[in-house]
């Protein structure tokens, strides 16, 4: 069995994305998490950002441990910074799926779509 086999999907506004980004950066998740631009037509401007990733079982307490209250401590942000993060981020952990299709249905029940190129 895999070390890493949940799949996790995670929401956050376009306004907090900033935020997000270096909350996962603080937890050693490296920049750039919240790379995946969506709306709910598809259509500029974004007003959420995605991230989707394989998580091994520590992600997965640390995600339970936040929904218990306890917050990480990130070098760079007090605790209300990292609570406004976590209160608005939407995340959802599945086993034995695709990432990819995983994505899809956790944007598609968010009323989200991904924001394509403009050729």
């Amino acid at each position: 069995m895999s070390d890493w086999p949940y799949t996790v999907v995670m929401l956050v506004p376009a306004a907090i994305r900033e935020s997000a980004n270096q909350l996962a950066a603080g937890l050693d998740h490296g920049p750039n998490n919240f790379s995946v631009p969506l709306s709910a037509t598809g259509a500029e401007p974004p007003t959420h950002f995605g991230s989707r990733a394989q998580a091994q079982q520590s992600f997965i307490d640390l995600l339970t441990a936040v929904g218990q209250g306890e917050l990480p401590i990130i070098q760079g942000m007090t605790p209300q910074e990292v609570g406004t993060v976590l209160m608005q981020l939407q995340a959802d952990v599945n086993v034995g799926v695709d990432g990819y299709a995983h994505f899809n249905q956790v944007i598609d029940a968010a009323g989200l779509k991904r924001m394509e190129p403009q050729l």
